[in-house]
């Protein structure tokens, strides 16, 4: 039977009034008062669960984009490091600047710039500065380093592509040597 009798199936011109009107107050009049609650919870949870799927696809979207920044910094042929700016804690290494300095990249991950390059902290900005690095034996190592300020993980960063100018340094040494 289709009509007010809500005992029976539902009608779906009564229910039609929902999409029709678009107004609860005019579903209200047509449906009893249990009815109403489970519908309204229904709406409720549809509202919630879209909500929750959607911050869910945008977390998912950005951790994609971030896995792809790290994936593309892992394939630069050139040690590179991520800092926090404030705290100067090692953020990422790629494979090249874990083997440049003998760590392991939990153990560079627990480093700071300030033990890693001591003297380096107050000089660190958007320029290129020439520097020593003490590798995991204690021994240092002459590098070449361009900071750039960064957009990295939700704060801004410092982006530090170290060259080692080792060979440079000893040539630089020789010919200075050898001018003398």
């Amino acid at each position: 039977m289709c009509g007010r009798d809500w005992s029976s199936d539902v009608c779906s011109s009564d229910l039609a009034l929902f999409y029709t009107y678009g107004s609860w107050s005019d579903i209200s009049r047509v449906l009893p008062a249990q009815l109403q609650g489970l519908i309204l919870l229904a709406m409720l949870i549809g509202f919630f669960t879209s909500t929750l799927i959607s911050q869910r696809q945008a977390e998912l979207e950005a951790s994609s984009k971030a896995r792809d920044a790290l994936t593309l910094l892992n394939t630069i042929e050139q040690p590179v490091y991520v800092f926090d700016l404030e705290t100067h804690k090692v953020l990422f290494v790629n494979d090249k600047a874990i083997g440049q300095l003998n760590y392991t990249q939990a153990e560079i991950l627990q480093k700071s710039l300030r033990d890693i390059a001591p003297e380096l902290v107050p000089k660190i900005a958007n320029r290129r500065v020439e520097t020593s690095f003490v590798k995991k034996t204690g021994s240092s190592l002459p590098v070449e380093l361009f900071t750039q300020k960064i957009w990295f993980s939700g704060s801004e960063r410092m982006l530090v592509l170290a060259t080692d100018i080792t060979v440079r340094k000893k040539n630089e040494a020789r010919l200075q040597k050898s001018e003398k």
